[in-house]
């Protein structure tokens, strides 16, 4: 109640009523839009226009709001009793406080509603849509009906009104075909009308509002199934897991992937929406991580990152909907940003997942560098610290101890290769490498009188890491290292063999060229997935990657 008494509330109210904002000017072609059947040929264009209320702007919004407040405390000074509405007990929480009382609370978004829904009658969440149906359009046409005859009637307020008024109230009169309605002339007569008048809206509007909402309930528990769905089959899939039913685990996490794929589709507008987020991925990353244990401590780290990343977004994923309200979710499902958030996470693990650890050879190719690249990190002073950093250099060095570990004789590495670069003809290239290990096992052999494929091997990837020109000074080291006298070795030979190892850095300096720019956003995935197992501990067990393709 705003205080006032019931003249000033009239006359808040006829300000308020002048304040109101009209869409495409104050008086439109009644032809261009004829409403509900019947209802614009009820009234003159003048009462017509404020059918086209402007409900975009703010300063439509705000003296929309002012008048609608009016409206309420007119008819409690007239001691207009309110129309009774206890349906709003039946209404779920976000509308309870919107609607918070059983009084009057005209809502904007009601009456906005009631005006466009013979225009506007269904509504798409989720990519469906809903209609509201023919009883919901009815009754907006009722409520559009009285709000007319209210307008009509405040048209044709006494004499006394407002300059404004007077000029809306003659060019009504002039539109209005049949007989000319002449304004009051007597106060008392026009609030006895304006009380009838404002009974009339009210019953329409309560009826309206009830069905409405209830409808925009129905709709919005609808548009929740697909979430809905989702929890019911995490419950089902908790359940089979605590019954240690094998054949159950595996029927109930198909269940809840094929409707976590549905969600996603629907609401992980961060990311790519994919609808086909499959057990396989699941499947393969639970029997990856049971065999963590035999493998070395590099391969478990990837297995850790990879697998791992992709069984904690799984379960982040089940705990959420575990704790959802679905009550609380908003229904267009891509508004609610911990679910997208979780889903945006799971799809990304999944992509991970399902691009290295279907193929089985591949991932066991990536697990033999992970140990490589993680042994030479013992020995390569150089490249454990571009690790431990993260720095720009980690990624220069990273692309040529791929190309060695995959050429080299004792290197599984190739199917990476083959991966990143499918037309890639390798034997070549293999023979070069080959060649000069073979020749740095000789010279070892014929001082030392033995050599092992890693001591060679280890040479070569330690060069890699330092790159081009630096062939000498490793050669040097890595003799000594090994306890060969450098007098045993005459400087021509180890010339000869430093020569050949810069040529081939300078080759790998083209080589890793070719794999980086052959598809970037391949590239960049594979090399902060590596950087991640690298990193000491594994990291979390998380991937996180921005996809540019």
């Amino acid at each position: 109640m705003s205080g006032l008494s019931a003249s000033e509330q009239l006359k808040e109210l006829q300000s308020s009523f002048q304040a109101l904002v009209l869409r495409e000017g104050d008086f439109p072609d009644v032809h261009c839009d004829v409403g509900v059947s019947g209802i614009a040929d009820c009234f003159s264009p003048q009462v017509w226009a404020y059918a086209h209320l402007d409900f975009v702007s703010q300063e439509g919004n705000a003296g929309l709001d002012r008048y609608l407040r009016a409206l309420d405390d007119t008819a409690q000074a007239l001691n207009l009793a309110p129309t009774p509405r206890p349906y709003r007990a039946e209404f779920p929480t976000n509308y309870r406080s919107v609607f918070p009382t059983m009084s009057r609370v005209y809502n904007v978004d009601i009456l906005h509603a009631a005006m466009t829904c013979y225009k506007v009658s269904s509504m798409i969440v989720n990519d469906d849509e809903y209609h509201y149906g023919e009883t919901v359009v009815r009754l907006g046409g009722e409520l559009q009906h009285a709000w007319l005859q209210m307008v009509a009637l405040l048209l044709r307020q006494p004499a006394e009104a407002s300059s404004k008024l007077r000029s809306r109230r003659s060019l009504m009169q002039s539109f209005t075909w049949g007989e000319e309605v002449p304004p009051y002339d007597s106060h008392q007569d026009f609030v006895l009308e304006l009380r009838q008048v404002l009974d009339r809206l009210d019953v329409a509007w309560t009826v309206f509002e009830e069905a409405y909402i209830f409808r925009l309930i129905a709709i919005e528990d609808e548009a929740r199934q697909p979430m809905r769905d989702a929890v019911t089959a995490g419950q089902s899939m908790a359940a089979a897991c605590k019954e240690e039913d094998e054949q159950q685990i595996e029927e109930t996490s198909q269940r809840f992937m094929d409707a976590i794929s549905r969600l996603n589709a629907l609401a992980n507008v961060e990311g790519k929406g994919r609808g086909d987020l499959g057990y396989a991925v699941l499947k393969c990353a639970t029997a990856w991580l049971a065999r963590q244990e035999d493998e070395e401590p590099g391969a478990q780290q990837l297995i850790q990152v990879v697998a791992g990343g992709v069984l904690t977004a799984f379960d982040e994923m089940q705990e959420w909907l575990r704790d959802a309200d679905l009550e609380r979710v908003d229904p267009y499902l891509s508004a609610n940003a911990g679910l997208r958030e979780h889903l945006f996470n799971l799809e990304q693990q999944w992509e991970i997942g399902e691009r290295y650890l279907t193929d089985a050879e591949g991932f066991r190719g990536l697990m033999d560098l992970a140990n490589s690249l993680q042994a030479i990190s013992k020995e390569s002073e150089v490249f454990a610290a571009a690790m431990e950093e993260f720095s720009p250099d980690f990624f220069f060095v990273l692309p040529r101890l791929l190309w060695l570990s995959a050429l080299l004789p004792a290197g599984n590495e190739q199917r990476v290769i083959r991966e990143l670069l499918p037309e890639c003809e390798l034997s070549a290239r293999q023979e070069l490498v080959t060649a000069i290990d073979a020749d740095l096992r000789q010279l070892y052999q014929e001082v030392r009188g033995s050599c092992t494929a890693e001591e060679s091997r280890c040479v070569l990837m330690k060069a890699a890491s330092q790159g081009p020109g630096s062939g000498n000074e490793t050669v040097a080291k890595a003799l000594a290292s090994t306890g060969i006298a450098i007098a045993d070795v005459t400087d021509e030979r180890q010339q000869e063999l430093a020569t050949a190892v810069d040529q081939l850095l300078r080759d790998l300096e083209g080589w890793s060229l070719e794999l980086t720019r052959k598809s970037p956003a391949e590239w960049n995935c594979f090399a902060l997935l590596l950087a991640n197992t690298l990193q000491q501990g594994g990291g979390n067990g998380k991937l996180t990657i921005q996809d540019n393709s």
